[in-house]
């Protein structure tokens, strides 16, 4: 493992507080109806996993949960977000849309590698992982490493829709990317601060997070609202599973887009850096570091977003 210690102010310097974000008006209108029904007693969006599954099935012909689907992680984390993450009305709308992409994607990537068994022998030499406190300076190395033509860097658009296979004759053209595209540009119409904050480039290296989260078990959940009960169940789960299916998924990015060592990029794989070597025993690891001091308020600025669309 290397470690390189105190970047400094390599990261956006400016940071920035709740009362400087404004939702857009039909935000604020979804929230009132929804606060309005509340108060009568009528609960009009719920996190329900037999509704997510309904939603996830119709883009992908399955009926029933399939091996290592993670169902139970899914289960916990719709109970502790509907019970403890005082979700606002748009913030239950936008859970249960992003479960069901997940969803989704699960379904997709595990029914793939039952059709293509040889996606399971694609060999991963040698990754290398970027991880560290969050705003320490990951992205700028992930970003600057990414410039070597002959390493493997999944694509944003590759990590938020993995399956089908992207393959290398198409992967300027893929449908997935103009998808992409458009939810960044969503993105920065309702958060024009997010392109100062951590700018998002659909064709460029992104975290591979996204991931880790097709398996309903990350702490980055946590971003979206307070869910202490599920973080503490996760912290009691065997992570090797959720890397051996994560492993997997990169299997499947690489079958027809291969190149090597690919360079992968997380600060969640700090809280399974052991599981993370058992699945990976060839891997390298580079951990960042920053100072408590500068870290802690830039990634409390970068929390105000996704909280001050989800929570009340």
């Amino acid at each position: 493992m290397i470690l390189i210690s105190d970047t400094k102010d390599i990261m956006i310097p400016k940071n920035y507080t709740s009362e400087q974000f404004s939702l857009p008006l039909f935000v604020k209108i979804i929230n009132w109806i929804g606060d309005t029904l509340m108060w009568l007693g009528i609960q009009i969006v719920s996190l329900s996993e037999k509704k997510i599954f309904e939603n996830a099935t119709q883009e992908i012909a399955s009926s029933d949960w399939p091996e290592n689907s993670h169902q139970i992680a899914l289960e916990v984390l719709l109970h502790s977000f509907d019970n403890e993450a005082n979700l606002s009305t748009f913030g239950r709308v936008f859970l249960n849309r992003e479960f069901t992409r997940i969803l989704t994607n699960n379904l997709k990537i595990q029914k793939d590698i039952r059709r293509y068994p040889k996606i399971t022998e694609v060999a991963i030499q040698r990754p290398l992982f970027i991880t560290g406190l969050p705003r320490s300076g990951t992205t700028l190395l992930h970003n600057l490493l990414a410039q070597d033509p002959s390493v493997r860097i999944p694509l944003m658009w590759e990590l938020y829709q993995p399956s089908p296979p992207p393959e290398t004759e198409t992967r300027d053209t893929d449908p997935r990317i103009e998808l992409t595209v458009d939810m960044v540009h969503k993105l920065y119409n309702f958060v024009p601060q997010l392109s100062t904050i951590h700018p998002l480039f659909p064709t460029g290296p992104d975290e591979c997070i996204q991931l880790l989260k097709n398996s309903f078990m990350s702490h980055s959940f946590s971003l979206m609202g307070d869910i202490p009960s599920y973080l503490e169940w996760l912290e009691k789960q065997d992570m090797i599973p959720v890397y051996k299916f994560y492993r997997q998924q990169l299997q499947l990015l690489q079958w027809r887009t291969p190149g090597q060592p690919m360079i992968l990029k997380s600060p969640s794989h700090l809280f399974a850096i052991d599981a993370l070597l058992k699945v990976f025993p060839d891997a390298s690891v580079i951990q960042l570091h920053r100072d408590p001091i500068k870290v802690i308020p830039s990634f409390c600025s970068f929390l105000t977003i996704p909280r001050n669309w989800t929570v009340q």
